[in-house]
């Protein structure tokens, strides 16, 4: 008899091992399949998450890009609108120029003295050649010098394409260039007068001579 218990007691041994171990076999798979679904699950977010940078990056460098091209657009569009200011500004610089040219040419010719020192500089200088005058003088010494130099001569012709303009500007740049006077006018008795306009439009500068044959223009 008690051999017989020794044998029940191996059996029970041996079952009892081997259900412990199914269980830690089953135990081990459990935790082999959670292992390697919180795994596929952190592969995934990290996928995802690294495909939601992508995204975002690709978003962003999309916003930069618009907004470089939108600078680079009001950008042109303000150097375009400075570039009309310029021109504009300058084009009616031209006019008021214009217009200084023609009423100061015009009053020569009249010998008006009024509408002469409207257009000049409080101080002038005023040369006329081969004589000592004069320099630096006021605009109505300049006026009355001018008019009395003058005396005998019908008509001042100031366009730039006479020949002898032509030639003093340049055969004499240093004397008659157009920095040093703006416009230069020949008599009909062949005397000479140039001025110079300022940045202000006003005539601060007033030549004349005798006759263009003091000056060698071949």
């Amino acid at each position: 008899m008690a051999k017989t218990k020794k044998k029940g007691n191996r059996l029970d041994n041996q079952k009892l091992s081997l259900v412990v171990t199914a269980a830690f076999v089953s135990l081990c798979g459990v935790l082999m399949g959670a292992a390697v679904y919180y795994w596929q699950e952190s592969a995934y977010d990290l996928g995802e998450n690294e495909g939601q940078m992508e995204a975002s990056a690709r978003s962003l460098r999309n916003q930069t890009g618009e907004n470089n091209a939108m600078v680079a657009q009001q950008e042109g569009k303000q150097i375009q609108n400075n570039n009309s200011k310029k021109a504009l500004a300058q084009e009616q610089k031209n006019l008021r120029q214009a217009d200084i040219e023609s009423t100061f040419e015009e009053a020569i010719n009249n010998r008006d003295e009024l509408s002469m020192r409207e257009v000049m500089a409080n101080q002038v200088n005023y040369i006329e050649e081969a004589t000592e005058c004069c320099g630096k003088i006021t605009k109505n010494a300049a006026v009355k010098n001018f008019l009395d130099y003058s005396k005998g001569t019908a008509l001042f012709n100031f366009a730039e394409t006479q020949q002898i303009v032509k030639q003093m500007r340049t055969n004499l740049p240093q004397s008659f260039s157009q920095e040093k006077y703006t416009k230069i006018g020949i008599g009909n008795d062949k005397k000479v007068v140039a001025y110079h306009l300022n940045a202000q439009n006003q005539v601060d500068g007033l030549y004349i001579a005798i006759t263009h044959q003091l000056f060698d223009l071949e």
